[in-house]
């Protein structure tokens, strides 16, 4: 079965960041020791500003309910798409996007990270260095 909104069907001016809200998604997810504690965040695409949400569900509806709290508030040109990566915790999408009308797009399945997602927004801002080296 073809994906749903793949990536590589996304308009240049998604792919380059060049255009005002357009969005990037994704979640870290602590150890074990840590209970369930993960942080998602969303980052600006042109301008790398970044929303971190911590949260203590692992479950996709509790995240994409927290996510679409941060996307309501803001104007529709403000929240024009959000590029996720194939992980489980954003299966809900399809059932919160009709709510706010943001379009998203998911990485190739066999590529994950395709799409230039941030799992770590320092790492966005400082080049692919790692945080804790700079």
């Amino acid at each position: 079965m073809r994906p749903r909104w793949p990536i590589h069907e996304r308009p240049d001016y998604v792919k380059t960041g060049e255009v005002f809200g357009e969005w990037e998604g994704d979640i870290t997810i602590f150890e074990p020791a840590q209970g369930n504690m993960n942080v998602a965040s969303l980052v600006k695409r042109k301008t790398r500003f970044a929303v971190l949400l911590r949260d203590n569900d692992r479950g996709s509806t509790h995240l994409m309910n927290k996510l679409m709290m941060v996307l309501e508030i803001l104007s529709q040109p403000a929240r024009k798409s959000i590029t996720f990566d194939r992980g489980i915790e954003f299966r809900d999408w399809r059932k919160r996007k009709p709510g706010i009308g943001t379009k998203p797009w998911f990485c190739d399945p066999q590529a994950p990270l395709s799409g230039h997602c941030c799992a770590m927004p320092g790492r966005a801002m400082h080049g692919n260095r790692v945080p804790s080296k700079i």
